[in-house]
């Protein structure tokens, strides 16, 4: 769902040749073991897509990400957003922008834990993603 939520979705359906928009939701976030999560995801119909070309992956143009916890201390995901910003600003660009999320009560699944989630927007509009969950 961090693609989703960063609105990286949008430009992924754009690389393929569609405009119309997807929409998604999360519910419930769920964290390993027992998991428990839950998402609204609404992707349009697609008869067709053109073929794209991921010859030139470009420079890294910006970088967007959450940082989540479910039945844990929302000060987690304020620390992972903390050291995320000091490697990132410091060694790629200053173009980063992490939001953070908490989940608790019949909200947050069915394990406690966090994640963080980044994605990186390249020059060529190429997108390269990565999660990381503790529990």
């Amino acid at each position: 769902m961090g693609i989703l939520r960063t609105g990286t979705a949008q430009l992924l359906l754009q690389q393929f040749g569609k405009e119309e928009p997807a929409e998604g939701k999360t519910k419930k976030r769920g964290a390993p073991l027992e998991g428990g999560g839950g998402v609204y995801l609404r992707v349009p119909v697609v008869k067709s897509l053109l073929p794209i070309n991921l010859v030139d992956e470009g420079l890294v143009k910006r970088i967007r990400g959450i940082a989540y916890t479910t039945k844990t201390s929302p000060l987690l995901a304020n620390r992972l957003v903390d050291g995320a910003r000091v490697v990132l600003s410091c060694n790629v660009l200053p173009d980063v922008h992490i939001c953070t999320n908490h989940f608790k009560g019949k909200d947050s699944g069915l394990s406690p834990g966090y994640g963080l989630t980044l994605v990186v927007e390249s020059t060529t509009d190429v997108l390269l993603s990565a999660e990381l969950v503790a529990r």
